[in-house]
């Protein structure tokens, strides 16, 4: 198998990394455009449902798999125990906006670290492929990472009240990010190209026999023993 193929990056993975970043890009652009007060609402609401649902789901997934499933039968298992409590957390989700804006803001910094992480890890795919532009995703990364590390520790900051620097924040790093892919992308495929050419030269020069093998090897003559027969009862053998 050849590099360029050992390198093809999986799909699933490429479209949650554009989403993220498109996400970034136009929460950004919303908050710092429209009236950052009805777009905070709005994804409040949405958090808040979305959430919600998604743990009241979960817990009655396992509620009902405890009796279905019959897993009450052994002593060990508490399935029907989770599912309450992911029911509840759920409850908590929709009726409890405070707890909403506080999972949001460590949402948007983990998410804000993990896309600086993909740009590291696509600086170091570039410097494998020797790609001079590793060093742009690298910086990417770094900076994502530090800018998300320093909003989450150090000033905390609301991200969604429509103040200029979180919409940068989100703005730069969904930016940067669309740029890492673009950058990864146009060295997958530079690099595929340049693997399969050589791949294809291999197999040309394989394939070309070489002149040794058609040269003339040296070739030796055996001499000729003539045979000479004996008349019946003739002595000449025992002659000295």
């Amino acid at each position: 198998m050849s590099n360029y193929e050992e390198t093809k990056p999986g799909k699933g993975g490429v479209i949650a990394n554009i989403l993220a970043a498109l996400a970034f890009l136009a929460l950004g652009i919303c908050l710092l455009v429209l009236n950052a007060e009805s777009v905070r609402d709005l994804i409040y609401s949405f958090a808040s449902i979305a959430v919600g649902a998604c743990f009241i789901i979960f817990g009655a997934y396992y509620m009902i798999k405890y009796f279905f499933k019959q897993e009450y039968k052994s002593i060990c298992n508490y399935g029907f125990t989770m599912g309450v409590i992911l029911a509840i957390i759920g409850a908590g989700f929709l009726f409890m906006s405070n707890v909403v804006v506080v999972v949001l803001n460590f949402i948007v910094i983990f998410a804000g670290a993990l896309l600086g992480t993909i740009m590291l890890q696509q600086s170091f795919a570039l410097f494998y492929m020797r790609k001079a532009a590793w060093f742009f995703n690298f910086l990417f990364g770094v900076c994502a990472i530090a800018a998300s590390v320093y909003f989450g520790f150090f000033e905390k900051k609301e991200f969604f009240s429509g103040q200029l620097i979180p919409c940068l924040y989100f703005i730069v790093i969904g930016g940067l990010s669309l740029l890492s892919m673009f950058i990864m992308g146009i060295g997958i495929h530079t690099h595929k190209k340049n693997g399969g050419a050589k791949v294809a030269k291999e197999v040309e020069e394989v394939s070309t026999p070489e002149e040794s093998i058609f040269e003339e090897e040296p070739s030796f003559e055996t001499p000729v023993v003539e045979k000479v027969e004996l008349e019946p009862g003739s002595e000449d053998l025992f002659d000295e």
